[in-house]
């Protein structure tokens, strides 16, 4: 399978969540934007969403959610902003993807504090909105005429909403300027592989289970090499994978419970994070 019908497959679902682990060899967390000079920080009167629109140039994995937030005297602001700030993604059919709440005590980059969350995986040719809940009487950054974007993704224009919850901000309806903004997010660049072990599910035991991670892909292109193994099996459990070092493994389940595989793939040049797929076990096939 070629790595474009490989992204095709990927598009026909929002994201995939990947296990938290460390970037692949060479691969730093880059900010999505930045800004370099004196900004201000202005109250707005209701509850409102606001954030930006954004695409990604190839396959990038998000890994920590920001926003510029108070408590670093160091920081060129002016004005009081809030000291915690629920930000999301979303993507073009409005699915919220990703969220966590950011703190001021989280670690600070550049202008913005940032909390991990789990690898999420963000294709080309998708609309996504990053986007932060600012509460009635909050403020939020303003006046920003040097905000520029990270080299990895472009950056699509703002967007509000008037809103007491994150939700998807679908419009300006609170007349905010094209300069405001608080929600971000850090992302590493997808020239390494990512694995993809696929979704959970639930199967009957007995049955023969056939593991897919096909739709793995190399962000250069290259063949990829494949390494499964069952990291955790139920109790008394005998199982064990045939064809582990093949895109497609099977096994089957002896034991009723959860079995977790987990997959590792190589271009050559670099190992993947894992992957991980739980499949539980219950009934008796027939």
């Amino acid at each position: 399978m070629t790595l474009t019908n490989k992204l095709f497959l990927l598009l026909l679902a929002p994201a995939f969540l990947l296990p938290q682990e460390p970037a692949a060899r060479g691969q730093r967390a880059e900010p999505a934007v930045e800004f370099t000079t004196t900004s201000n920080a202005s109250q707005v009167g209701v509850n409102f969403v606001v954030g930006y629109q954004f695409t990604v140039r190839s396959p990038v994995i998000l890994n920590s959610l920001g926003a510029v937030l108070q408590g670093n005297s160091a920081r060129p602001i002016f004005g009081a902003l809030p000291a915690t700030m629920p930000v999301g993604v979303w993507d073009d059919a409005r699915n919220l993807i990703v969220s966590a709440t950011v703190s001021a005590s989280d670690p600070l980059i550049g202008h913005f504090n940032y909390r991990k969350v789990a690898h999420t995986l963000l294709l080309p040719g998708v609309n996504y909105t990053v986007a932060g809940l600012v509460p009635s009487g909050g403020s939020v950054l303003s006046d920003v005429p040097a905000m520029t974007a990270g080299a990895l993704i472009v950056y699509g224009g703002p967007r509000s909403l008037a809103s007491k919850t994150l939700e998807f901000p679908a419009g300006d309806s609170i007349a905010l300027r094209g300069n405001y903004f608080g929600a971000s997010f850090t992302c590493t660049g997808g020239s390494h592989p990512v694995a993809i072990a696929g979704r959970d599910r639930n199967v009957t035991t007995g049955a023969v289970v056939k593991l897919d991670g096909s739709t793995s892909f190399s962000g250069n292109g290259s063949a990829l090499t494949s390494g499964w193994k069952l990291i955790s099996i139920p109790p008394g459990s005998a199982a064990a994978l045939s064809g582990a070092d093949s895109p497609s493994p099977w096994f089957v389940p002896d034991r009723e419970g959860v079995y977790v595989a987990q997959l590792i793939v190589d271009d050559g040049a670099g190992h993947s994070t894992p992957s991980t797929v739980s499949i539980t076990a219950a009934g008796n096939a027939r």
